[in-house]
């Protein structure tokens, strides 16, 4: 075990894999690449196991529950506010039923991460939005004012990308979102995702002159791409559509 305190890199990408030595991973402290098979459920890891690797810098695995990943991320900021770090760039959400929404007003866990650029939510039977306008009120700490990628596959209850708290919001006056927010938009992907109807409401338009593809596969209730403009500010604004690259 003594030849090991030094490694820095350890792939551990093996489905075989039934668990890993008690004991093993606290000594690794110079651990800064650590990685497993994520669809291995079979090697689940407490934050106590986690906790001693100060310099781990890019980890792909699974915790026990959320519990322990929430007790993980504590225990790296010294913080007793839980939230994902702030220099997080992709992030991989999966089989977490329990999520109603990716950000909102209530959800301070996503809302640190203003560096992310990669976004993917699969299999997670209970969202049902991905982002509330109330949570827009302060755009210099949003995840999605630096977003450019945003996979959403096999998410049931999802009906739309965007409410706010009176209801569903399929359409609204555009000074609600800081222009900022969706300006690194470069692709969206939408897949089995049964319940929406309207991928884009209309307002959102003029945010996304970076977007360069949307990709859209077996929503079988899907009928509109771009929601129709409910209001003359979102007529005026129609002039700035996409412009595909």
């Amino acid at each position: 075990m003594d030849m090991l305190i030094n490694l820095r890199y350890l792939d551990l990408k093996v489905s075989a894999l039934k668990e890993i030595p008690a004991r093993l991973l606290p000594k690794l402290v110079h651990l800064q690449h650590l990685s497993f098979d994520v669809k291995n459920k079979k090697v689940r890891l407490k934050a106590e196991e986690m906790e001693p690797l100060k310099k781990l810098e890019c980890f792909k695995g699974r915790f026990e529950d959320i519990n322990e990943f929430n007790k993980f991320i504590s225990s790296m900021q010294q913080s007793e506010l839980i939230m994902l770090p702030i220099d997080i760039q992709e992030l991989n959400i999966v089989e977490c039923h329990y999520l109603r929404s990716f950000v909102d007003d209530d959800n301070s866990s996503f809302k640190n991460a203003i560096d992310l650029r990669i976004c993917r939510i699969w299999f997670c039977e209970g969202i049902e939005y991905v982002v509330s306008l109330p949570s827009f009120a302060s755009p210099s700490s949003h995840p999605f004012q630096s977003l450019e990628v945003l996979d959403l596959q096999f998410l049931p209850k999802l009906s739309v990308l965007i409410i706010k708290y009176e209801g569903i919001c399929l359409a609204t006056t555009s000074t609600l979102a800081p222009s900022a927010t969706f300006s690194h938009f470069k692709k969206i992907s939408i897949r089995r995702c049964s319940s929406m109807k309207t991928l884009l409401p209309h307002w959102l338009l003029p945010y996304l002159q970076n977007l360069e593809e949307i990709s859209v596969l077996y929503c079988d209730e899907l009928v509109e791409i771009v929601g129709a403009a409910t209001s003359e500010v979102e007529e005026k604004g129609s002039d700035a559509l996409i412009k595909f690259h």
